[in-house]
């Protein structure tokens, strides 16, 4: 008798455990906003460290970039001649612009002429800037000689006469530390095709924070 009460406790045991829904670990659904989540936090990284988006608030930088253009900046790359970088000018407030000069060098302007005399070099050397653009009858603009300080460059806007840049005493040469990025050739050479992607982009947020009240910021650059 014992051992059949046994074996009867045995079977309705058994029976429960076999007869006991399944807990499901995870949704179809949670999977997918796991992955949702995590392709959020690596682009929101790859934003923050690498590659991140520009907008262009001016037109200090025509013909190369207009107002209202969207780019993408490296962070990790070091600015170098010719490079488009966007640059800390104050707080919030950031520049794109050409380099033109690096520590050491020497840079004057003469007839609208940009002359550099690299450092440890003994002459000067007009430069061809193909990407410089005169809005207007060319002004015969003139920039005395500067020496570019270490751990400083020198900026110019491609368009000459609307652009506020290291001519400018309030500007002059920055540093290096304050470049937030470089703009790859091959972003200017697709920026309409960035400019689309992201001028879409910023539709969707605005619609989904106006849901919130709230606006995006797209932090132009000047």
């Amino acid at each position: 008798m014992e051992n059949d009460i046994k074996r009867i406790e045995k079977f309705k045991i058994n029976d429960r455990l076999i007869g006991a829904p399944k807990e499901k670990v995870f949704s179809f659904a949670d999977v997918v906003l796991i992955v949702l989540i995590v392709v959020m936090l690596a682009f929101s990284v790859v934003q923050r460290v690498w590659i991140s988006p520009v907008n262009i608030d001016g037109n200090s930088m025509n013909k190369t970039i207009d107002d209202g253009d969207w780019l993408v900046m490296n962070k990790l790359a070091k600015p170098d001649y010719g490079d488009v970088v966007v640059i800390e000018i104050s707080g919030k407030i950031n520049y794109i612009k050409r380099v033109i000069g690096l520590p050491g060098d020497t840079i004057y302007i003469n007839d609208d002429v940009v002359y550099r005399k690299k450092k440890g070099e003994t002459d000067f050397t007009p430069l061809d800037e193909p990407y410089a653009y005169y809005s207007s009858a060319k002004k015969s603009e003139k920039y005395a000689a500067v020496v570019i300080p270490e751990g400083k460059i020198f900026v110019l806007g491609d368009n000459r006469y609307e652009s506020k840049d290291s001519r400018s005493p309030d500007i002059g040469t920055r540093n290096v530390s304050a470049v937030i990025g470089v703009v790859p050739d091959w972003a200017i050479k697709r920026k309409s095709s960035i400019t689309s992607y992201y001028n879409t982009v910023m539709k969707i947020d605005n619609f989904i924070l106006g849901l919130f009240g709230a606006k995006a910021d797209n932090g132009r650059n000047k």
